[in-house]
């Protein structure tokens, strides 16, 4: 038992390391790749896109103004502001801030295009991580089979009975269907329509058919 104790106790020792190495594979192969992209490329994509709807509503802002300068083009001169100055005015603005839009859209649209590159090198990631994970449990699989060879050659061999098994004996009731007078003390007297209850073992050398009516 001690031995076999001692076995054991080395066997845990080696699952142990084992996965001590499948968590470190699978850190440094899907866990660390993973927080680099979000904290790195991710968050840069998140900023950008916060700009970038941003920049649609300073654009949005200035349609309005347009459109407002414009239908006041035709009143008169107010507070000292000539409406054409102020349509001229918004529409410049409004140039500015499509420019603006339009160059912000293009940087997430390039940030955008790049998740695709990203995905394709996350998935090569996670099949890494599943090849490890698989490669872990056939390593433990084989430790413990081995363990399991290594404690049956340790235990001594189940003792065997020689002795024969009992015979089985079966009971059958029965009917008899015609008269037969036994012809030695051996045989059994019967008559027509008697129910007897007849003893059956599988020890008898000899076979004997019995025709019956089960009752």
């Amino acid at each position: 038992y001690g031995a076999g104790l001692i076995r054991v106790g080395q066997t845990e020792q080696k699952l142990g390391l084992l996965e001590k190495e499948f968590i470190r594979s699978g850190n440094d192969g899907l866990v660390t790749p993973l927080q680099r992209f979000l904290d790195g490329e991710m968050k840069n994509i998140l900023r950008e896109r916060k700009v970038l709807e941003n920049k649609r509503l300073d654009l949005d802002s200035c349609k309005n103004k347009v459109k407002k300068a414009r239908n006041m083009q035709d009143q008169q001169q107010k507070d000292g502001i000539d409406p054409q100055v102020a349509v001229d005015q918004a529409e410049n603005e409004l140039r500015l801030s499509q420019a603006e839009f339009d160059r912000q859209a293009e940087i997430t649209k390039l940030l955008m295009e790049g998740l695709s590159q990203s995905r394709t090198n996350h998935l090569r990631h996670l099949k890494a991580f599943v090849s490890s994970q698989a490669e872990y449990y056939a390593q433990t699989h084989m430790v413990m089979q081995e363990l399991s060879r290594d404690l049956d050659s340790s235990l001594p061999p189940s003792p065997t009975s020689t002795s024969p098994s009992p015979p089985l004996t079966t009971l059958r009731r029965g009917q008899a269907v015609l008269d037969y007078d036994g012809e030695s003390q051996e045989e059994l007297s019967l008559m027509v329509h008697e129910v007897n209850t007849i003893k059956i073992d599988s020890d008898l050398s000899r076979k004997w058919r019995i025709n019956i009516a089960t009752v």
